[in-house]
C-alpha cells in the first residue's frame, strides 16, 4: 500500500496553474536531508540542486492577471542562488540574488510585488530559472499570480 502511495506521490507533476484563475504554483518534492529543514518552517517540496546548475520553472498566466510574486527559500542558506525570470514576450525580469530583496538569508522574497502591470501580464508561459551560484541546496520556488 505505502509503495502505491509513492509511485503515485512521483506521478504529480512538478508545476501546475489554473490559467482562468488566481494560482500559485509550488515545485514538487525531491528527498534530501534538508527537506527535514524546510518541513520544520511549513515547505513540504524542496528540489536539490548542485553548484553550476540551473533548473527551469514554467507558470502559466492567463488574461486579466496584474501581479506575477516569486518567493524562492533554500537550505543551506550559505548556498547561493540566482533567480531569472523571462514573460512569453521575451522580457527578462531579474537576477535576483538572495540580497536582492534586502537582506541575506536564503531567500529571494520582496515586500512588494516585484512584476506587476495595470494594463495586465503578458498571457502565456512565463519560465523562472534557478541556477545555483554555489552549493549544492534544497529550495523551495513559489509563485503567486493575481
Amino acid at each position: 500500500m505505502a509503495a502505491i502511495l509513492l509511485v503515485s506521490i512521483a506521478c504529480i507533476p512538478a508545476v501546475s496553474a489554473s490559467p482562468n484563475k488566481d494560482a500559485t504554483n509550488t515545485v514538487s518534492a525531491i528527498g534530501t536531508p534538508a527537506v527535514e529543514s524546510l518541513k520544520k518552517i511549513g515547505i513540504l517540496a524542496t528540489v536539490h540542486i548542485n553548484q553550476g546548475a540551473s533548473k527551469t520553472h514554467t507558470t502559466y498566466v492567463g488574461s486579466n492577471k496584474h501581479h506575477f510574486d516569486p518567493y524562492l527559500i533554500w537550505i543551506p542558506s550559505s548556498g547561493s542562488l540566482r533567480l531569472t525570470i523571462t514573460s512569453p514576450t521575451g522580457q527578462v525580469y531579474g537576477p535576483w540574488t538572495d540580497s536582492s530583496d534586502g537582506s541575506v538569508n536564503g531567500m529571494i522574497n520582496f515586500d512588494y510585488i516585484p512584476i506587476e502591470s495595470a494594463a495586465g501580464l503578458a498571457v502565456g508561459n512565463w519560465v523562472s530559472t534557478i541556477y545555483c551560484i554555489s552549493g549544492p541546496v534544497d529550495y523551495s520556488y513559489t509563485v503567486t499570480v493575481t
